[in-house]
């Protein structure tokens, strides 16, 4: 662990560095270090050499794990950067989630439009061949013009649409052997 005055001799003093509100989120495999300490940090706040200082401009990229060398309201000014930083990394993994639910909802929805209109066209062409449906066609028929109910819970539209492919799928592989 680095101490103040091994900060102040490498860095300059504290006191000289202000944080513009500057911070990004490097993601969960974070390969960023800090300047400071060294350790691996995934969120990286920068603070910059005040401009009215006499010492040459420097930046830093820092981790929370080195708030301690500024003052107070620097300090205090990285730890709501901190928080806001956090929260939106929450979010953003909510709506991901929420998002690939509805992702796979559309996916299974799609194989179901897929598998319907093969049962669908198997229907017409042995309508239009015979001019009738035998039993196992007019079967098939029926669940191919089942529509989907509107379900609030994506796992249980998942599961219907899983269940009315595999519904016409057997069917028409009991037709066509």
């Amino acid at each position: 662990m680095l101490t103040t005055a091994q900060f102040v001799e490498r860095f300059g003093e504290p006191s000289s560095y202000l944080f513009n509100g500057t911070y990004y989120d490097t993601g969960v495999d974070a390969k960023q270090a800090c300047h400071v300490c060294g350790r691996i940090i995934r969120y990286c706040y920068i603070v910059k050499r005040n401009p009215a200082s006499l010492l040459p401009a420097s930046k830093l990229t820092i981790g929370s794990c080195c708030f301690l060398f500024f003052d107070a309201k620097t300090q205090v000014a990285l730890a709501n950067a901190q928080g806001v930083n956090q929260n939106r990394t929450q979010a953003i993994e909510l709506e991901a989630k929420f998002y690939s639910r509805r992702a796979d909802v559309k996916s299974r929805m799609r194989q179901w439009q897929q598998i319907k209109r093969q049962a669908l066209s198997q229907v017409r062409k042995s309508r239009k061949e015979s001019g009738w449906l035998s039993e196992p066609l007019f079967d098939l028929s029926v669940t191919a013009s089942q529509e989907p109910p509107t379900y609030k819970r994506t796992g249980t539209a998942i599961r219907w649409y899983e269940e009315q492919t595999r519904k016409l799928e057997e069917q028409i592989v009991k037709i066509l052997s």
